[in-house]
């Protein structure tokens, strides 16, 4: 997998461990005193040996500059979670995931007990929106900004998966076959997307990352109005998508295929048509166990789960048809090409894909 951001073990959501305080003196620097992680509850002495350690061997080039961020202490974090998710030390399973939140908390935590599952998520959303809110003069700053982004949304994936598996193992099928799916997106990317050998470039990074975060934010939408419903008794059942079915979606595949040429630059023909093939393979094996799941599942939670498969073919409709293109730099002229999920769904389907732009 390119520049992987790896499947890094899930860390438990424990209720009891909420308000688990994390105290420091202030010359650790770390963590306000009386502050406490809303997802994790790390022992302070650890939390502090692990981070100094990894500050002193992970180098961050991008964050030596004070004026591009909101403080100091803002500045302390983006480094130290980028320092954490980039140290090559060995974790036991879901450490590092630990790590991570206990310190986004450090940097901005909650000032009194946050009772439902959604507004820990919803302060989650927050705390990495603050901490992603810097000024990004390189492209070195970009492609760093960019990993910071999907690594925090695949850590909220990892998040929601783990409480859905807490509430009914229902669903632990649907997770393995969403994990296959996305190693084969992840080869869709290093055949298919990034060229040839060689390719890639200075934005090659950003536009890795940019890829990935689609796919975690597909599954987000999808993961959240089923976690919700069980946890806070939400009913949301969103629009629905009945058009966007898995046989549309089969179709935008063949044209994806259909769209490839031989070309010097790229890698082989059959090895690209074989990527996506295989992506398509996953795709409909991911689904069609979403599909057994559903059967399994209480009546309004159905309807939701049945809506939210309609979604994630709606979304990967979008993606197939943009041909995974306008990621990264690229110019302005092709990113107005690309077709926008937030369209209404009838400018969707009546857009030619980018092959007949």
């Amino acid at each position: 997998m390119s520049l992987a951001l790896g499947a890094i073990a899930s860390v438990c959501i424990a209720q009891t461990e909420i308000k688990e305080w994390n105290r420091a003196s202030a010359a650790d620097g770390l963590v306000e005193k009386d502050t406490y992680c809303v997802f994790s509850s790390i022992r302070m002495g650890q939390a502090i040996e692990w981070i100094d350690m990894c500050r002193s061997t992970t180098h961050v080039p991008c964050c030596g500059d004070v004026s591009c961020f909101d403080s100091e202490k803002h500045m302390a974090a983006v480094a130290d979670i980028i320092s954490i998710r980039y140290s090559q030390d060995d974790l036991e399973e879901g450490m590092m995931d630990d790590f991570m939140l206990w310190r986004l908390s450090g940097y901005m935590s909650p000032r009194e007990y946050i009772h439902s599952t959604k507004a820990r998520f919803d302060f989650l959303a927050k705390q990495t929106e603050s901490l992603l809110d810097y000024e990004k003069n390189s492209q070195w700053d970009y492609n760093l900004g960019a990993w910071l982004e999907a690594d925090m949304l695949e850590l909220r994936v990892r998040l929601l998966e783990k409480e859905l598996l807490k509430v009914d193992k229902v669903f632990l099928d649907e997770i393995n076959a969403f994990d296959e799916y996305m190693s084969a997106v992840y080869d869709v990317y290093d055949v298919v997307v990034s060229g040839g050998p060689g390719s890639g470039g200075s934005g090659g990074p950003m536009r890795y990352s940019e890829y990935v975060r689609d796919r975690h934010t597909m599954r987000v939408q999808a993961l959240e109005p089923v976690l919700f419903y069980y946890s806070d008794g939400l009913v949301s059942l969103p629009y629905g998508y009945e058009e966007f079915t898995p046989e549309l979606v089969n179709q935008e595949y063949d044209g994806y295929v259909a769209s490839l040429e031989e070309d010097e630059y790229e890698n082989p023909l059959d090895e690209r048509i074989a990527a996506i093939e295989q992506e398509r393979q996953k795709w409909n094996e991911w689904v069609a166990v979403r599909q057994k799941v559903k059967a399994m599942l209480p009546g309004n939670l159905q309807e939701i789960f049945l809506q939210q498969t309609d979604m994630i073919c709606r979304y990967n409709y979008v993606l197939l048809k943009n041909r995974n293109m306008g990621y990264g730099l690229c110019s302005e002229s092709l990113k107005e090409c690309m077709i926008k999920q937030d369209w209404s769904d009838e400018r969707i389907l009546n857009t030619k894909d980018y092959f007949y732009l």
